[in-house]
């Protein structure tokens, strides 16, 4: 009892002094105490679960070298950041909850740091990859005679390590410059406005888009013979179903995202009017929470949506899961044909190159 009650008091001494740049804020009290703890152990359960689930999507993509498509990769990208929430913001969360309870000072201050410089970093790009997966479809059916050529995987790269340079450049600097960190705050808000309005743009041009094409599939006339006429149609009817089907995985991230976003963002805006409050506080908590929930929702849709990362994502499960389960080698060859062997039996799925592009 002595120790807490030392600990209580080092701890109001210490929020005199500065973590960095941060706010401080006083200990835990009413209901903010089972709000703590409960965040906590969601957090801690979920890490694991985020962790687990991106990895595999990542190292399945990674595997498979038919899923190598600027589509695909911009999915590995979103994964990888999510598998980062996972590996670091997720446990400094927890760890930064437990120093608060405890009235640890130096666990406080040290997994703040690390769980706001995280979070916001993947929170960032998160967000702008997002954007880029909305334009990659646009782009996918405004120029799909030569968007092999504009859209590349290199090119998706690039964009995406822009991206974390970008952020991991204003996050860290703004621990350490006052007027950066306002800048910091104006950045955010920015990018996170901007990108919301990139995505409906694309997501209206999408639409219309894609109306314009079904009318003239069953509109066009192709002169020929009526087997050719039937072949063409067959083709250009099945290669825009297989690009609704894409963008209709994308537009469900897209939603989910967004519903595990927008309570945030408007609890953001109501500490903006009202203040830091003990409701605003408690608002924060379980909302940052929710957020981070995101990174565990994705790799589920993807699972859901995506046959070719469904099955390997199955048999991997059941070989890690199952001790029925005998031993499996999961073997993507370089033509798109995986091969699954389990023991003596023998599971394949095919996956036509030309039917992941685009």
């Amino acid at each position: 009892m002595e120790n807490l009650t030392e600990n209580g008091s080092l701890w109001n001494s210490n929020l005199q002094d500065q973590c960095f740049l941060f706010e401080m804020v006083e200990s835990p009290q009413g209901f903010m105490y089972p709000i703590h703890i409960v965040t906590a152990l969601l957090n801690g359960i979920f890490a694991v679960v985020t962790t687990m689930g991106n990895s595999l999507v990542i190292y399945v993509i990674w595997k498979n070298i038919s899923l190598h498509t600027p589509s695909n990769v911009l999915l590995c990208c979103l994964a990888f950041s999510d598998l980062a929430v996972g590996l670091l913001a997720q446990p400094a969360f927890v760890a930064h909850k437990i120093g608060k309870l405890i009235h640890n000072f130096r666990l406080y201050c040290l997994t703040r740091v690390t769980l706001e410089t995280v979070g916001q970093i993947c929170a960032g790009v998160s967000t702008l990859t997002l954007a880029a997966i909305s334009v990659e479809r646009y782009l996918a059916l405004r120029f799909s005679l030569r968007y092999n050529v504009i859209v590349t995987n290199m090119r998706v790269f690039m964009v995406v390590g822009l991206f974390w340079v970008v952020f991991t450049v204003s996050t860290i600097s703004k621990l350490f410059v006052e007027k950066i960190n306002s800048l910091h705050s104006f950045f955010l808000f920015s990018v996170t406005l901007s990108s919301f309005g990139v995505i409906s743009v694309s997501c209206v041009f999408v639409f219309r888009c894609v109306v314009r094409h079904q009318k003239r599939i069953n509109s066009e006339q192709i002169p020929g013979s009526i087997e050719q006429q039937d072949f063409t149609s067959k083709r250009s009817s099945f290669s825009l179903l297989r690009y609704k089907k894409a963008t209709l995985t994308m537009a469900y991230v897209l939603g989910i995202y967004l519903l595990f976003y927008l309570p945030f963002i408007g609890v953001m805006i109501a500490r903006k009017f009202y203040g830091y409050t003990q409701i605003t506080k408690a608002a924060y908590v379980c909302t940052s929470t929710l957020i981070f929930l995101n990174s565990s929702a994705n790799p589920l849709i993807y699972c859901w949506r995506i046959k070719e990362i469904r099955i390997p994502v199955k048999i991997i499960l059941k070989k890690l899961f199952s001790s029925h389960t005998p031993v499996t080698n999961f073997e993507p060859t370089s033509n798109g044909v995986g091969a699954i062997n389990l023991s003596r039996n023998y599971v394949y799925y095919v996956q036509d190159q030309s039917e992941t592009r685009n």
